[in-house]
Protein backbone atom coordinates (compact mmCIF):
# COMPACT_ATOMS: atom_id res chain seq x y z
CA UNK A 1 0.00 0.00 0.00
CA UNK A 2 1.09 3.43 -0.48
CA UNK A 3 0.84 7.05 2.20
CA UNK A 4 -1.37 9.23 0.43
CA UNK A 5 1.04 12.67 1.02
CA UNK A 6 -0.99 15.21 3.17
CA UNK A 7 -1.73 17.58 0.73
CA UNK A 8 -3.89 15.16 -0.98
CA UNK A 9 -6.16 15.04 2.09
CA UNK A 10 -6.66 18.56 2.40
CA UNK A 11 -10.77 19.76 2.18
CA UNK A 12 -11.59 21.27 -0.88
CA UNK A 13 -15.17 22.99 -0.65
CA UNK A 14 -17.60 21.40 -3.21
CA UNK A 15 -19.33 23.04 -5.82
CA UNK A 16 -22.11 23.24 -4.08
CA UNK A 17 -20.55 25.58 -1.46
CA UNK A 18 -18.61 27.73 -3.97
CA UNK A 19 -21.90 28.30 -5.68
CA UNK A 20 -23.50 29.83 -2.88
CA UNK A 21 -19.95 31.65 -1.86
CA UNK A 22 -20.25 33.54 -5.65
CA UNK A 23 -23.95 34.16 -5.53
CA UNK A 24 -23.50 35.44 -1.71
CA UNK A 25 -20.90 37.93 -3.29
CA UNK A 26 -23.13 39.06 -6.33
CA UNK A 27 -25.06 40.23 -3.66
CA UNK A 28 -23.35 42.83 -2.02
CA UNK A 29 -21.39 43.94 -5.49
CA UNK A 30 -22.79 44.29 -8.97
CA UNK A 31 -19.96 42.69 -10.43
CA UNK A 32 -17.08 40.76 -9.72
CA UNK A 33 -14.23 39.25 -11.49
CA UNK A 34 -13.36 35.65 -11.26
CA UNK A 35 -9.73 36.91 -9.86
CA UNK A 36 -11.88 38.39 -7.12
CA UNK A 37 -13.35 35.22 -6.64
CA UNK A 38 -9.89 32.99 -6.58
CA UNK A 39 -7.02 35.59 -5.11
CA UNK A 40 -7.68 33.74 -1.90
CA UNK A 41 -7.75 30.42 -3.37
CA UNK A 42 -5.29 28.02 -1.45
CA UNK A 43 -4.71 25.21 -4.56
CA UNK A 44 -5.35 24.81 -8.19
CA UNK A 45 -8.12 22.61 -6.97
CA UNK A 46 -9.57 25.40 -5.37
CA UNK A 47 -9.60 27.15 -8.81
CA UNK A 48 -10.89 24.51 -10.43
CA UNK A 49 -13.80 24.03 -8.45
CA UNK A 50 -14.71 27.85 -8.58
CA UNK A 51 -14.49 27.41 -12.18
CA UNK A 52 -16.91 24.57 -12.17
CA UNK A 53 -19.18 26.88 -9.75
CA UNK A 54 -19.21 29.67 -12.33
CA UNK A 55 -19.99 27.31 -15.08
CA UNK A 56 -23.05 25.97 -13.31
CA UNK A 57 -24.09 29.40 -12.24
CA UNK A 58 -23.90 30.31 -16.59
CA UNK A 59 -26.15 27.25 -17.47
CA UNK A 60 -28.45 28.04 -14.67
CA UNK A 61 -28.61 31.98 -16.30
CA UNK A 62 -28.23 33.12 -12.82
CA UNK A 63 -25.14 35.25 -14.11
CA UNK A 64 -23.77 36.57 -17.31
CA UNK A 65 -20.24 36.72 -17.90
CA UNK A 66 -17.53 38.65 -20.41
CA UNK A 67 -14.34 38.74 -21.19
CA UNK A 68 -12.57 41.41 -22.98
CA UNK A 69 -9.65 39.70 -24.86
CA UNK A 70 -8.14 36.80 -24.73
CA UNK A 71 -6.00 36.21 -21.78
CA UNK A 72 -7.82 38.92 -19.75
CA UNK A 73 -10.03 38.70 -16.11
CA UNK A 74 -13.47 37.01 -16.68
CA UNK A 75 -16.10 39.25 -15.21
CA UNK A 76 -19.32 38.49 -13.51
CA UNK A 77 -22.33 39.83 -13.48
CA UNK A 78 -25.91 38.57 -11.71
CA UNK A 79 -28.34 38.62 -14.29
CA UNK A 80 -31.66 40.39 -12.61
CA UNK A 81 -34.38 37.83 -11.98
CA UNK A 82 -37.22 40.50 -11.67
CA UNK A 83 -37.29 40.38 -15.75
Amino acid sequence: FFKLQHSALERVASVKDRIQEIQAALTSRAQITFRDLTCGAASKAEIVVSFLALLELVKQRLVHVGQKGTFSDISIHQIDSHI
